[in-house]
């Protein structure tokens, strides 16, 4: 679901002690688009959910729940 997703993408970002600006930049997206990420608004452009997937060291189906 959508909030696990966000969820997971915020517990892994201050893992690795990003802020939601420095992650994006990561991504290739807005902080705005991030945030609404975190806020459990599915991403469209999930070649950048592969991208954090990859920088988190995580799955992409552990970042979907």
């Amino acid at each position: 679901n959508a909030k696990k997703v966000g969820e997971r993408l915020s517990e892994q970002r201050e893992k690795l002690r990003y802020n939601q600006s420095g992650i994006a930049a990561v991504a290739n997206v807005s902080q705005r688009t991030f945030s609404s990420w975190e806020n459990g608004v599915l991403p469209g452009q999930w070649g950048s959910l592969v991208t954090l997937a990859e920088k988190f060291n995580v799955s992409t189906d552990y970042l979907l729940g």
